[in-house]
């Protein structure tokens, strides 16, 4: 017995060796792992320096976990068993409004459906009274402006709804944030309606926090009918292409594993106007349009098709359209605005969209808004963002406070 335990011992030795060697040496390392949705280390982390640092042995560790041969297949079948068990213990559940947590993340899932969504945002007084005052700064700012309009349009998501709350036994405060910030503003408000589950699943992502196609046409609708009032006509959609059934795996899919289905990913085509683009301080010959999306060949399902296909800047956005009219307006939003900025090209000869916190980051400077609208000859004035915008606080800081009108 003793023989064939020391044989074993060495086979064993010698496997994991070879493995070793193999996938330090010999296999094309992994950079990224959208399973788990963060980056591999690689055989390029270890260094002479690392030894004399001490961090050698750790990084070496590492790299051989996430260089392991087939480690995708491995993590993602552990993922599916996991989500498939806690998903059938949801199925005997009768009420379909039950939300079942998705791992150790943000992500839920209502029900035994395949849809996906963030955790219900609570009530707390902090946070109600951090959007009374971001109501109170726009509202401030218009006043100094009379000859500017100034709109508010909100985003709503589906966290923001009640619908979940006798089903899981939670307050949440959704619906008061929107009576106070609709009743605190001194502009003209709307947001987008969600008034039942089945709302949700026509006009988001079921694996995404996103307005899908459908989603981001309303919101445009909802905007031209908040600053026009009928008075001017909308673009409507010319085609509609699904990449033959393309399905996009969104944020929600990937911090959830990619255990669940993908969701249809469909792009309208539009009549546009011909416009210039500038993105972040640079000349874009070729815009980023749901047009050039349309006809664009994706390789990969795994990409995040929301930035393919309307990924027109990450802080500051340029639109100079070729229209008879000289009107210019300034869009301070988050990454649902990029679906709709083309369309408004339709409507105004510039359009100006800043999204506060990335811009800071690009120009390592606060967004000013008084010298910003005097200096552009700005006639209205669009805040597009979603709620988390006016409160948000986390790990990374105090986000909202980017989004604050910032006056010089």
């Amino acid at each position: 017995m003793k023989k064939i335990d020391k044989i074993f011992t060495v086979i064993v030795l010698s496997a994991l060796s070879l493995t070793s060697f193999y996938s330090l040496f010999l296999k094309n390392q992994d950079t990224i792992s959208y399973v788990e949705n963060r980056t591999f280390k690689t055989n390029q982390d270890l260094s002479i320096r690392g030894i004399l640092s001490g961090e050698f042995e750790s990084n070496l560790e590492t790299i051989l976990s996430d260089q392991f041969i087939d480690r995708y297949s491995f993590v993602k079948n552990k993922n599916l068993v996991n989500y498939q068990f806690v998903n059938f213990i949801y199925k005997l559940i009768e009420n379909p409004l039950v939300l079942n947590p998705v791992g150790e993340t943000y992500v839920n899932q209502i029900g035994s459906t395949q849809v996906l969504m963030s955790k219900p945002i609570l009530y707390s007084e902090i946070i109600n009274q951090r959007i009374v005052d971001r109501a109170e700064q726009i509202n401030e700012i218009a006043s100094d402006y009379p000859e500017v309009e100034f709109f508010v349009y909100k985003p709503t998501q589906i966290q923001e709804k009640d619908f979940f709350d006798e089903a899981n036994g939670i307050e949440s405060g959704g619906n008061i944030y929107e009576k106070s910030l609709s009743s605190t503003l001194e502009v003209p408000y709307s947001s987008f309606k969600i008034d039942s589950i089945d709302d949700y699943v026509k006009y988001f992502y079921t694996t995404d926090h996103h307005w899908n196609n459908q989603g981001s046409y309303q919101g445009y609708l909802d905007i031209m009918e908040l600053m026009f009032d009928g008075s001017k006509i909308p673009v409507v959609p010319i085609d509609e292409s699904c990449k033959n059934g393309l399905k996009f795996f969104g944020t929600y899919s990937s911090q959830s594993g990619f255990v669940n289905e993908g969701s249809p990913f469909c792009v309208f085509k539009f009549d546009l106007v011909e416009y210039t683009l500038v993105s972040d301080g640079v000349l874009i010959e070729d815009p980023n349009d749901t047009n050039k999306y349309f006809d664009m060949t994706v390789t990969s399902e795994m990409d995040y098709h929301y930035n393919r296909a309307y990924g027109l800047g990450n802080g500051f956005v340029q639109i100079t359209s070729n229209i008879d009219n000289d009107e210019s307006i300034l869009i301070i939003g988050d990454s649902y605005a990029n679906p709709i900025l083309p369309l408004l090209a339709n409507h105004f000869k510039n359009i100006y969209f800043v999204y506060p916190i990335n811009y800071k980051g690009i120009f390592k400077e606060e967004f000013m808004y008084d010298s910003f609208i005097k200096e552009n000859g700005i006639d209205k004035v669009l805040f597009m963002y979603t709620i988390e915008n006016y409160f948000l606080s986390d790990e990374w800081g105090d986000r909202y406070i980017d989004f604050d009108v910032k006056r010089n």
